[in-house]
Formats: structure tokens, sequence, C-alpha cells
């Protein structure tokens, strides 16, 4: 008897990806609250609508809802927002996309340009 097994990358995301806006390549940390406990996550990219963050312990589960505070250049407290889980890798990788992305539209908005001499 031959038993042919279909197997998916171990990196393939859960579901669908569907890109809705051009990503920007980080990394930095964001930090996710949950209640009076705080974790840091590594955000890989960020666009108008969503994050990509590394987790390697890929505990977060599709529709789950995370807060998060990023630091930003040139504000004196961190930007606040939330963001749901929709989809996570075994490899860690979490996309999400964001709930209220106001303020995260401005900072982008406002970004500068990285030179050799504007890091």
């Amino acid at each position: 008897m031959v038993v042919v097994l279909a197997v998916e990358s171990l990196d393939a995301p859960i579901v669908d990806e569907r890109r809705a806006a051009p990503r920007v390549a980080t990394d930095f940390y964001a930090v996710e609250l949950r209640g009076p406990s705080r974790y840091f996550r590594l955000v890989r990219n960020v666009s108008r609508t969503g994050l990509l963050l590394e987790n390697p312990m890929a505990d977060e589960e599709v529709g789950q809802v995370l807060d998060l505070e990023m630091p930003t250049r040139g504000r004196p407290s961190p930007l606040k927002l939330r963001a749901e889980v929709v989809y996570v890798t075994r490899s860690g990788r979490i996309g999400l996309r964001l709930l209220d992305s106001s303020e995260l539209l401005e900072v982008m908005n406002h970004r500068q340009p990285e030179t050799p001499g504007n890091t």
C-alpha cells in the first residue's frame, strides 16, 4: 500500500493573505499589553492596514484582538494601536489587521526617509 501525503509549508499562513497596502520593512519591538502584563513583539513590517509580528511561541489565535504600544521618533509617548490577528504561522509570524489606524497613518505620512545621516 502506498500512502501519499500532502504537506504544506511549515511557514504557510493558516488563512489566505490579502495585502491591501504596500509594506514597509521594519525591525523594532512593540509592546503587547495584556492586562497588567507586557510582552515584547518584534515588528517585521508595517502598512497602513496592518503589521507583521514575530513571536517564536506563536500563541496568538486568529480573531484575537491585541493592544499594542509602538515607539515613535519625536513623540513623548508611544503610539497605541488595536489590531486583530488574521493569521498565525507555525514559525511564529503573526499577521495583524489594524482596527484603528488613524495614529499610525499620521506617523507613516510624516515619516522621514532613512538616509545614512538620518537613522
